[in-house]
């Protein structure tokens, strides 16, 4: 029975590939393997990189002997930075701080982004919001979150919890699905 409940949680983010393997909500294992912008570079688009990611993949579970059959699940998301011309924040920052125009642009743009979409939620909620969470690696960024919390602050009090918990949240979102208490969604 434990490895039916297997689920095998996947970011193929703009950097790192990170992996994690649950059993219902427990971690039973996880790595980030980092990429070398030349690695990825070879690859013209995201999509061009599945081959590449599984292999990853497959190793990871290789290495924890587990069989992909015996997964009962496994869940994904992709980066978010593809469009500002750097797939890395890190990479931003140090551009706009030598001052480079252009990445400010960028970054501003992605701030303009995530800050109309936080406050459509609100506008949604009708205006009754307890918090904000800002989490994920940008949460890193100070400068960013400041922007972003200057644009939407008004909503409610505003939290910023740096740090990579989307793993958890993609297992806990798998174990909603395997339970019956949510529908799986699938993108192209």
């Amino acid at each position: 029975m434990l490895q039916r409940q297997l689920v095998l949680a996947i970011n193929p983010g703009s950097t790192t590939t990170k992996l994690a393997l649950y059993h219902k909500l427990a971690e039973l294992a996880t790595e980030t393997i980092d990429h070398e912008f030349s690695v990825l570079a070879k690859f013209p688009r995201m999509a061009d990189q599945l081959e590449f990611r599984l292999e990853l993949v497959r190793a990871f579970l290789q290495t924890h002997a587990v069989a992909v059959g015996s997964l009962a699940t496994a869940m994904g998301r992709g980066g978010l930075l593809a469009y500002c011309g750097t797939r890395d924040t890190r990479e931003l920052r140090d551009r706009i701080a030598k001052g480079d125009t252009s990445a400010e642009f960028y970054l501003r743009a992605l701030v303009y982004q995530i800050s109309k979409e936080i406050a459509s939620h609100g506008a949604v909620l009708e205006g009754r919001v307890d918090a904000v969470v800002l989490t994920g690696g940008l949460a890193y960024y100070d400068e960013m979150m400041q922007m972003i919390q200057a644009r939407i602050g008004y909503l409610a009090p505003v939290r910023i919890i740096p740090g990579e918990g989307e793993m958890r949240s993609l297992a806990q979102n798998a174990q909603a699905v395997l339970t019956g208490e949510r529908e799986a969604m699938e993108y192209a």
